[in-house]
């Protein structure tokens, strides 16, 4: 619950700090991390980014990827129902994020 000029900054942090820099047609682009990189980062860190309460979410979420809880390829075959099913067992996610 913030403002949309909050949450990019958010983002942009995130992105210079943990993902892959990549030069396309000209342009440095950033492609997103890999779920590991943020599972060995601390909660305190990414707070240090301004991200606040958001840290504790990023990090329960990033754990039921690199645990396999959930496996974002083969959601994405499923019916909208299992996919619905699946990410409200995420922490912190809830009806109005899916």
């Amino acid at each position: 619950m913030t403002t949309v000029r909050r949450s990019v900054k958010m983002m942009q942090a995130l992105y210079e700090n943990y993902g892959i820099l990549l030069s396309y047609d000209n342009r440095m682009l950033y492609s997103f991390w890999e779920p590991e990189v943020i599972d060995k980062v601390t909660e305190q860190e990414l707070r240090d980014l301004k991200l606040g309460y958001r840290a504790k979410s990023i990090k329960r979420i990033t754990e039921a990827f690199v645990e396999k809880e959930i496996d974002e390829s083969e959601l994405r075959n499923k019916s909208r129902e299992y996919q619905r099913e699946a990410l409200l067992k995420l922490y912190g996610i809830g009806p109005a994020s899916i």
